[in-house]
């Protein structure tokens, strides 16, 4: 790195230093935990010992991890124990059964398994081999085979044995959601692998309750399923007996498929919002209507605008509205900007643009940066603090500088730090990047 170079930008050292210093500071014992694991995430990358250091002293935390949200100690052995996969696969599986919770090592194991495939094969299968929840190792096995350089066969050989794994597995809500990821990450053209997946995903999404239907996992399995088999994805969503969830999970499946299939797509969200105006109850009818609303974004939007604003409810109206912000800001952030600011309850604009901040940042992060700086903070939902965070983050490509300058005025502890975090990332990213 030139002198110059190294005046402008600060050093990726001194920046998670200073993340730590403000995870010390914060009240919240989960917050300052979690922040702690992010930097050493980043940490690790350059000095996994110092890292694991630091990960040692994050207590574990209190409430249980889900299987989609690990808690911050299990994020920060893993993340050690990855940056030892590639040159220390020994240390490295020592380092994730030092984990006492097992779900958290169970994580840590399954993300090492992932890695070690591509660094070290061999010791892929050993660290799927001691994970304990068979969901989880079932995820592993399929993981390692999409990862396996080079062997077809024996790649095809972990993807089946993960099936197999899967179909053993006695709690349908774990099974389902370990199946969803599993269709995610299989090849397209695996067909053969891919039907068995959604099949046993039918089976579990089938056999799952009401209740635990409403978990947005299960909300995600039946769009993967209908990527693949979208009648029988409809057949499930059709079954439920509660309305307002037979609405969302028609509108889930309305928007997957519309995305590729319009007119197919226009035909599952009119049979959504027949349902939806079915509903007897007011609060139940507007929060369905909202739903059918945001799953026509991309296939109609006009209609999409013209429901949402038909809602009488005020805060399901702007619920809606937001959900059509979120839905469209990938393609059109500009429009989505302008719908943004015409929500009237405060919480739900706030959540919109920072929607439209996050979208900006992909293709003009300057412009993203001013609409953050032109929110205002919503009280405990700090979406100001939000965007200016994501904004600080995407600009740290061009002028990294700058970037930790506006990292450093988000008011929110939590986000300036989480914000400075990522700006090191950003910059490990960046010189790797750069020729020699």
């Amino acid at each position: 790195m030139s002198a110059s170079r190294s005046r402008a930008e600060p050093s990726v050292e001194a920046l998670l230093d200073e993340a730590l210093r403000i995870a010390a500071r914060l009240k919240d014992a989960s917050d300052s935990a979690t922040l702690q694991s992010y930097v050493v995430d980043v940490m690790a990358l350059i000095d996994p010992d110092r890292a694991l250091k630091v990960a040692r002293t994050i207590r574990p935390r209190s409430e249980a991890a889900a299987l989609h949200y690990p808690g911050a100690r299990g994020l920060a052995f893993g993340a050690v124990a990855r940056a030892f996969a590639r040159t220390a696969p020994d240390k490295a599986i020592k380092i994730a059964l030092r984990l006492s919770r097992a779900d958290n090592r169970d994580l840590a194991l399954r993300e090492l398994a992932c890695s070690l495939a591509r660094h070290h094969p061999t010791n892929a299968p050993r660290a799927a081999n001691l994970i304990e929840s068979p969901a989880q190792r079932a995820l592993a096995l399929v993981q390692i085979g999409c990862r396996l350089p080079g062997d077809r066969k024996r790649a095809g050989r972990f993807i089946q044995r993960g099936l197999r794994t899967a179909r053993r597995i006695t709690d349908q809500a774990k099974r389902a959601w370990a199946l969803g990821e599993m269709i995610e990450e299989l090849d397209p053209r695996a067909v053969t692998y891919l039907r068995d997946a959604v099949q046993q995903a039918l089976e579990s999404a089938r056999r799952i309750s009401d209740d635990e239907r409403a978990d947005v996992t299960v909300l995600d399995l039946l769009g993967a399923i209908a990527q693949h088999d979208a009648p029988a994805a409809l057949d499930v969503a059709r079954a439920v007996e509660s309305e307002t969830q037979r609405v969302w999970l028609l509108a889930t499946i309305a928007a997957v498929v519309g995305d590729s299939d319009p007119a197919r797509g226009r035909r599952i969200a009119d049979e959504a919002l027949k349902a939806a105006r079915g509903i007897e109850k007011p609060g139940s009818r507007s929060w369905a209507l909202s739903m059918v609303a945001e799953s026509l974004t991309t296939i109609d939007l006009d209609r999409a605008l013209s429901l949402a604003r038909s809602i009488r409810d005020r805060d399901d109206k702007a619920a809606a509205l937001e959900g059509i912000v979120d839905a469209l800001a990938p393609t059109d952030p500009i429009r989505a900007l302008w719908i943004a600011r015409t929500i009237k309850v405060t919480v739900h604009r706030g959540w919109a643009l920072q929607w439209v901040v996050w979208r900006l940042c992909e293709r003009d992060p300057a412009r993203a940066l001013r609409v953050a700086r032109s929110m205002q903070e919503q009280g405990d939902f700090s979406h100001r603090s939000n965007a200016l965070r994501d904004a600080a983050v995407a600009f740290a490509w061009s002028n990294p500088r700058e970037a930790a300058a506006v990292a450093r005025s988000i008011k929110d502890p939590f986000h300036r730090a989480w914000a400075l975090t990522r700006i090191g990332c950003v910059m490990l990213e960046a010189a790797r990047a750069r020729p020699a």
